[in-house]
């Protein structure tokens, strides 16, 4: 018991039984007469009762198939001896259903929304409650059931405008020219870009989101002005890009997983109005002749900076990504670890030379070029082809990738060496996949891709010789 005396007086007093260390005991209301067990002791402050914590939410699959169930983990934590967690959530049209969240132990909890129809947008909250009547609620979350991305290109950017095009939407300053960024709509499809990201900074991809009702046409280009200004508009970002080179990205909405759209990772060093952009819509990236702001881009290549004593000429990679296979059943068996058969990646050399590819990186993800390291010795011959095996099991061999593809859809990154910058050679962002169909490059010197391929790992469509090229590795003893 503790009690507050006026000199043999006793003013007050509280019998109680902790059972726990970190707890306390008091009244609550503060004044009242009613006695509870805190398990968050509040010294020298009002009584309080706290809501549960949610620490976190999530589901997989991230890009669920009509077939699959999703999985809805939950961390969840309260200073009160009983919670119960529930799962509300509601198809796009529907009514709210609800499940129970079972605990799994320690803060872990989790529940199974049935598998939905293709095309179904499901939005979905966790609500926890004590023995105290506090409630928490997540914030909701969203996912589109057979989801495919549409296809949106960054197709140019110009990173120091000084009179190419002055701002629009600039009232009090006519001689304002920002910086800006290029979309394109290959698709036959109108695309509501609202939801979706751009950002500067791969460590931040939802760095601006865009507004919804921004609408992009087929065929057709829409311009952002990266000034730094969102209050002048739905197109005006709140970041700026800078003339010295970084990254520019399109994510996609939180419904589609954050997945990148489209990704640069270096917009080089740009002079005074001069912008770098795609030579088609959907090819590689060069410094631009002449700025094309919101049409297509002309000839690329070759640009001069009006000096006597130098020129830049820029031309693409030789080394591609040519094919890949992200759902093998079938087509082709490791030949490290028989009866198995990884998915896999293939890279052709375009140029008459081998090529040493020791030190650069493959990735499944744009904000990670570092993921897997291709190593020393490893070499392409000359307009020749290379499989890699994207098994995560680099032990097997310089072949085997730490990492795995998704066939719900990711990303395949092909990125240069440290001492080259890690500049980013080649990219395939790719949805959904199909059991042994592979995409391919109509050309495999870097032209359009194409899904749904007959598979040719190591050779050329029509190559009478279905032999993967597999290298000669030399190892340092």
């Amino acid at each position: 018991m503790a009690g507050i005396y006026s000199g043999t007086v006793l003013l007050d007093a509280l019998d109680f039984a902790l059972t726990g260390s970190t707890q306390s005991v008091g009244r609550y209301p503060d004044g009242t007469p009613t006695v509870r067990t805190f398990r968050m002791p509040t010294p020298g402050a009002s009584n309080q009762l706290h809501p549960p914590t949610i620490y976190a939410v999530t589901h997989t699959p991230r890009l669920p198939t009509a077939a699959d169930p999703v999985t809805v983990t939950a961390w969840l934590g309260d200073d009160s001896a009983v919670l119960t967690a529930t799962l509300e959530y509601r198809v796009e049209g529907g009514t709210t259903e609800t499940l129970p969240l079972s605990p799994l132990g320690g803060s872990v909890y989790q529940a199974h929304i049935p598998p939905q129809v293709q095309g179904s947008r499901l939005t979905y909250r966790v609500v926890a409650g004590d023995d105290d009547g506090q409630v928490a609620r997540s914030v909701e979350q969203a996912y589109i059931v057979d989801y495919r991305a549409p296809t949106i290109r960054i197709t140019e950017v110009m990173a120091d405008n000084r009179t190419t095009l002055a701002d629009p939407d600039e009232p009090h300053a006519p001689g304002e020219f920002p910086d800006w960024i290029e979309l394109y709509n290959p698709g036959p499809d109108p695309v509501d870009l609202g939801g979706r990201y751009l950002t500067d900074d791969l460590n931040d991809p939802t760095r601006f989101q865009i507004a919804t009702g921004t609408v992009i046409s087929p065929g057709a280009y829409l311009l952002f002005y990266a000034d730094n200004d969102p209050e002048q508009g739905a197109r005006h970002t709140n970041f700026r890009l800078a003339a010295t080179g970084e990254s520019v990205a399109l994510f996609d909405h939180d419904a589609g997983g954050r997945q990148p759209l489209d990704v640069v990772t270096d917009t080089m060093v740009m002079q005074p109005d001069v912008s770098a952009g795609r030579c088609g819509t959907n090819g590689t990236w060069h410094v631009l002749d002449a700025p094309t702001p919101g049409r297509p881009n002309q000839a690329c290549g070759t640009v001069g900076y009006g000096r006597a004593d130098w020129s830049l000429t820029l031309s693409p990679s030789p080394l591609v990504i040519a094919e890949f296979m992200a759902h093998n059943v079938t087509t082709l068996e490791d030949p490290d670890d028989p009866g198995e058969f990884p998915d896999w990646i293939e890279l052709y050399n375009a140029s008459p030379r081998a090529l040493d590819l020791s030190g650069k990186y493959l990735s499944d993800d744009v904000t990670n070029p570092t993921c897997f390291r291709i190593p020393d010795g490893v070499t392409i011959p000359p307009r020749g082809f290379l499989v890699f095996f994207a098994d995560g099991e680099p032990e097997q061999g310089p072949l085997h990738t730490n990492f795995s593809l998704n066939r719900y859809g990711e990303a395949i990154a092909l990125f240069d060496t440290d001492e080259a910058g890690r500049r980013l050679l080649d990219v395939r962002f790719f949805g959904r996949q199909w059991p042994d169909r592979s995409e391919c490059r109509r050309s495999v010197a870097g032209g359009n891709w194409v899904e749904m391929c007959l598979p040719s790992p190591g050779w050329e469509d029509g190559d009478p010789f279905p032999t993967p090229y597999l290298p000669l590795v030399l190892r340092k003893s």
